[in-house]
């Protein structure tokens, strides 16, 4: 047992010093595009949106740019409209056109994958680290490397600074970073597990066309270039399924969706379902329960960027972020203390910690967060995921920690 440990302290340290920059170029760009609708200028709206608003799009789009492929139309977090457009024959939605609408169908403004600004730079960053296409797969990667880190340093953590009175700034700060990473574990492992969702998001809709409709080859017809209007599809999916709301409409021919069909999500509550419907006639073919994988997807963005609960859970979200990039940072200057290469005797540090002076203060924002998830039934699971990584925290604390030291 003592040579895992040992084992996985050097892991733990290794892959800290190699995915330090990384982990701290992503919780610093993670931290401001928490706030990307407000600084874009894209507060959250509150007003429900119409069901006359994909009519209202696609005619816009039909009007207004005829040589293009209507790519999908969905509702967005706010309650606008948006329209993915592409290229005569384009499948993928990579450098579509995209255009927003208000809740009842009416142009806000548009712009495309190749827009200026700091935003879109720092998206880019914190999405695939500037590496078109495969880029998303490398930082989905990272992510399982830091999900490594983040566990192996819990399993490791009661083994270091057991007593509270360190004699240097660097025992002092490596108590910091213990303390700090075990306080915002829970918080961290949630953020990056949903992030390795969204990076291989494009595999898991991929892996669920395929795996759905392997066994239902009379559904795939050959592409064809008209297809029945989208009023045509709403009628008939509301026919199939009276108490759902439509929520996303992929046209057919594209990654999203299957030759000469249309794909279109549905929603009720905390229940969602997938519908084909034929192209060419407007008729639902099948009727698709969403697997596990697609669900957690699904809940995926809005868990990464804390955007469903008000200004005040953004606020927790920043708070959090920021202190995050702390703990790749002090793991960092640590190594290069032990190594004599930094001096860290002219950094104030505090010569002592009480229990309740970092640690314990955490635990009322948390709570805040738990309230704000019990809003919804749909985070009814994430809320119990997150408690329960508490409890292990505590017990861990409590216990197996600090919990059995000398006093």
């Amino acid at each position: 047992m003592k040579k895992l440990i040992r084992i996985t302290i050097k892991i733990h340290r290794i892959l800290g010093l190699a995915l330090a920059l990384n982990f701290f170029i992503l919780c610093l760009s993670g931290t401001i595009l928490i706030w990307k609708d407000e600084l874009s200028g894209q507060g959250p709206e509150n007003t429900s949106s119409s069901s006359d608003g994909f009519v209202n799009v696609q005619e816009y789009v039909l009007k207004n740019y005829p040589t293009k492929k209507l790519l999908s139309i969905f509702i967005d977090d706010s309650g606008n409209f948006q329209a993915r457009l592409g290229e005569e024959g384009q499948e993928k939605f990579r450098g579509a056109i995209k255009l927003k609408f208000d809740p009842q169908g009416n142009q806000l403004h548009s712009k495309t994958t190749k827009d200026q600004g700091i935003l879109s730079l720092i998206l880019a960053i914190h999405r695939e680290l500037l590496i078109p296409g495969k880029g998303k797969y490398l930082v989905g990667l990272l992510g399982l490397f830091i999900t490594f880190i983040l566990l192996s340093g819990f399993i490791i953590a009661p083994k270091f600074y057991k007593n509270l009175k360190a004699v240097n700034n660097r025992l002092r700060l490596g108590i910091l970073h213990k303390r700090w990473g075990l306080a915002s574990f829970s918080w961290i492992l949630l953020i990056t597990l949903t992030g390795i969702l969204l990076s291989f998001n494009g595999l898991m809709i991929s892996l669920f066309l395929k795996s759905s409709l392997d066994s239902e080859k009379a559904l795939i017809k050959n592409a064809r270039s008209h297809y029945v209007r989208v009023e045509t599809v709403q009628s008939n999916v509301k026919a199939a399924l009276p108490h759902f709301s439509i929520d996303y409409i992929s046209y057919p021919d594209n990654e999203f969706s299957l030759p000469g069909h249309f794909a279109v999500l549905v929603e009720r509550e905390s229940l969602k379902r997938i519908l084909f419907v034929e192209g060419d006639t407007g008729d639902v073919s099948k009727v698709v329960s969403l697997p596990w994988y697609m669900e957690l997807m699904l809940i995926s963005e809005p868990l990464h960027f804390g955007n469903y609960g008000g200004v005040l859970l953004k606020v927790y979200w920043t708070i959090m972020g920021l202190g995050a990039s702390l703990i790749p940072f002090s793991g960092l200057m640590i190594f290069l203390a032990r190594k004599k290469v930094v001096n860290l005797d002219s950094i104030k540090l505090p010569k002592s910690f009480r229990k309740k002076s970092i640690l314990f203060i955490l635990f009322a924002p948390m709570i805040l967060v738990f309230i704000s998830y019990y809003s919804s039934e749909r985070w009814k699971g994430p809320v119990g995921f997150m408690a329960l990584l508490m409890a292990i925290y505590l017990f861990n604390d409590l216990f197996l920690g600090e919990g059995r030291r000398s006093r």
